[in-house]
């Protein structure tokens, strides 16, 4: 169970694609600070994220310039394109989700954003955010840190890096019908992007009610 967030502020670190429960707790907010003020961390959602596919769930990575990445600021973070991921990363999608209900209404903007050849992690993944907000019709009003604290606070739920790839699978939600449930059964907490190819509009009453 997600519990309000107090007065309706959420503090996160910038996602590609988020998780299911990362769009649950927004959901129900007004308020999205993003933390473009840390330095990026490695193995988290940042720049990965987990679709469901015949042999269960495919993690997909954008690969970042070579270099310390772990300690260079997230919003300075480059997208390495010395292989063709963007087009990998769309064959997956098409191949998991191909048959989902309403691919065929969101597989354009979900490739607009795989191909709009971001050069920074952190530009990408917030246009993966503007999407989301756009098919959940979401009126959130975005800002972003100007600097790193560890503290915030009251008013506001502080979600940086509590979801991530060690607790996702431990955070329960409702069963729903996937594309391959049948051999796989159900998978929890893939990315929004399965909700989305499953529900279409009615995502919005799925995550409402968790």
């Amino acid at each position: 169970m997600i519990l309000q967030p107090p007065n309706h502020n959420i503090l996160i670190e910038s996602q590609i694609f988020p998780p299911i429960q990362t769009i649950a707790y927004c959901i129900k907010t007004n308020n999205i600070l993003f933390e473009a003020s840390e330095n990026y961390q490695k193995r988290s959602f940042r720049n990965r994220y987990q679709i469901g596919s015949h042999q269960g769930i495919l993690e997909l990575t954008i690969p970042l310039s070579k270099g310390k990445n772990d300690h260079q600021a997230i919003t300075e973070v480059k997208i390495s394109y010395d292989s063709d991921w963007p087009n990998i990363h769309w064959k997956a999608i098409q191949s998991s989700y191909g048959k989902s209900a309403y691919f065929i209404y969101y597989k354009d903007l979900i490739a607009d954003v795989l191909f709009s050849n971001s050069n920074y992690l952190f530009e990408i993944n917030l246009l993966s955010w503007k999407l989301i907000q756009g098919i959940l019709q979401q009126d959130w009003n975005i800002q972003f840190t100007e600097q790193y604290s560890s503290q915030v606070t009251d008013d506001i739920l502080d979600l940086r890096s509590k979801i991530n790839l060690k607790n996702i699978r431990t955070l329960e939600i409702p069963e729903y019908y996937q594309v391959f449930s049948g051999t796989t059964g159900f998978i929890p907490q893939l990315s929004i992007l399965d909700l989305i190819f499953h529900f279409g509009p009615e995502a919005y009453l799925y995550l409402r009610a968790m």
